[in-house]
């Protein structure tokens, strides 16, 4: 384990300084709206008792919806993009709109990652393989909201994003020469191919709807993992030997927010 973190430091590095930058981000929009809210207004009073009219507040909520992530693959002077697995996802969410123009929202999910398709080989066996990936996601969003229209409102998020790997596997079908080893797909054990941590960064859109009891969210993101998953440990699957990995996911989600 202590040879995997330091193999990793140099990519944590990187990922740490864009990491502080944005949340740097999110804390100067935040301290900026906040203050905005606490100006006198005309008539010399505080614009905080409006505020909850123009959509500042908590909202808390649940989202469900399917993950299309594939692996990009490269090294060795190749480069492989293999085919993408259909995944769950689902769980819950909390905003702080400052306003009906910016907001901060934390997602935590239970997210299925994985390829399919995938160049496998151990010892003389060669074959293909499908990977499953079953990750805790975490994110911190920063939220811009287009009020053009009161049922609905258009919106855009960026921000980073943690995976918690807890567990992962490969069904593979391969063959040996002209030999077919395995005529079906066996599942082998994957824990040690994968990193237990990966950093990301999301980018996405969707549309807010008031329900007036609550509101719906339809969501469409995309994360770009930074983080190399990659343990390079070649005892699984040799066809990784000094190769990246990273993970290139497409969420579709829908999901109810309710005030507090």
């Amino acid at each position: 384990m202590r040879k995997n973190w330091k193999t990793l430091n140099p990519s944590l590095a990187r990922t740490s300084r864009l990491f502080a930058l944005l949340v740097c981000l999110c804390a100067i929009v935040s301290f900026g709206s906040v203050h905005a809210q606490e100006d006198p207004d005309a008539s010399g009073g505080t614009s905080s008792g409006a505020a909850g009219e123009n959509g500042a507040g908590f909202m808390i909520g649940i989202r469900t919806g399917v993950n299309y992530n594939k692996f990009m693959i490269a090294g060795d002077g190749s480069s492989e993009v293999n085919q993408r697995r259909v995944g769950f996802v689902g769980g819950a969410f909390a905003t702080y709109n400052f306003s009906q123009w910016i907001g901060v929202s934390a997602d935590v999910l239970f997210s299925q990652y994985g390829a399919r398709r995938v160049a496998f080989q151990t010892g003389n066996v060669a074959g293909i393989a499908n990977y499953t990936m079953e990750n805790i996601e975490a994110n911190l969003l920063a939220d811009f909201k287009l009020p053009v229209i009161s049922v609905y409102k258009p919106k855009f998020y960026i921000g980073p994003s943690f995976n918690f790997n807890m567990g992962s596997g490969v069904n593979l079908s391969a063959n040996s020469g002209r030999n077919i080893v395995f005529n079906n797909y066996s599942k082998w054990n994957t824990v040690d191919q994968f990193r237990p941590v990966e950093f990301g960064i999301i980018v996405g859109g969707g549309l807010d709807f008031d329900l007036k009891f609550a509101t719906l969210k339809i969501d469409a993101r995309y994360r770009r993992g930074w983080t190399d998953i990659n343990t390079h440990n070649v005892a699984q699957n040799q066809a990784f030997r000094g190769r990246t990995i990273h993970n290139n996911t497409l969420s579709f989600t829908a999901g109810l927010g309710f005030k507090i």
